[in-house]
């Protein structure tokens, strides 16, 4: 279930990209994208069972299946450390979060050179593919994810985002408390200009 380092560099364009993902500093879990969700154990011997990790909101709770058994355990994000402890109902592991995507999850045992490879359960079935296959996935999750950030517009000549805006502030109930705020200062305003004229 652990990949060793080694494993990972025995082809030097795997090795390398491997070293480009986890530059990426692409490693904040999204609750919504991860939790309720079955993640599968990527193994190298793809003869042998992996695991299923569900990741339960409620209590924090682990659901940890193979071959259809389930033992339950614990997990718990550590924000500062950037880090994940997972208790798998045998023993409790820390792991450094490397990579965070929409299909997969790398996961590096503190202090190790080993990694867990969490795939997501969907119609590809990524997690029968080679490690490089499944490297190369990420990396274009990554890339896809990132490309979806440069197609916003900011340009705020559009008139649709002004109208949009405009609604936004109605909706939010800001547009009597800013108007009232507009009164009160032309009132005083005309009370100042009136005593100037008065003392005068």
């Amino acid at each position: 279930m652990y990949i060793q380092k080694s494993h990972i560099s025995k082809t030097e364009q795997t090795s390398e990209l491997f070293d480009q993902l986890l530059l990426l500093n692409h490693n904040n879990i999204d609750p919504v994208k991860f939790l309720g969700f079955s993640w599968i154990s990527y193994c190298l011997d793809l003869e042998k069972t992996p695991s299923t990790f569900i990741f339960r909101e409620e209590k924090q709770e682990l659901l940890v299946v193979k071959e259809g058994k389930v033992k339950k355990g614990s997990w718990e994000i550590l924000v500062l450390s950037n880090s994940l402890l997972i208790n798998d109902g045998e023993q409790e592991l820390l792991f450094n979060i490397v990579f965070f995507g929409n299909v997969g999850l790398i996961l590096k045992k503190e202090n190790v050179d080993e990694y867990l490879f969490l795939i997501k359960r969907g119609k590809s079935n990524l997690q029968d593919k080679s490690i490089g296959l499944i490297i190369e996935s990420f990396m274009e999750d990554y890339t896809t994810i990132q490309q979806q950030f440069n197609d916003i517009n900011l340009d705020s000549t559009d008139a649709s985002l002004e109208f949009e805006d405009i609604s936004e502030f109605h909706e939010y109930r800001l547009f009597p408390y800013v108007a009232t705020l507009g009164t009160i200062i032309l009132i005083i305003i005309v009370i100042i200009i009136l005593l100037g004229n008065f003392w005068a």
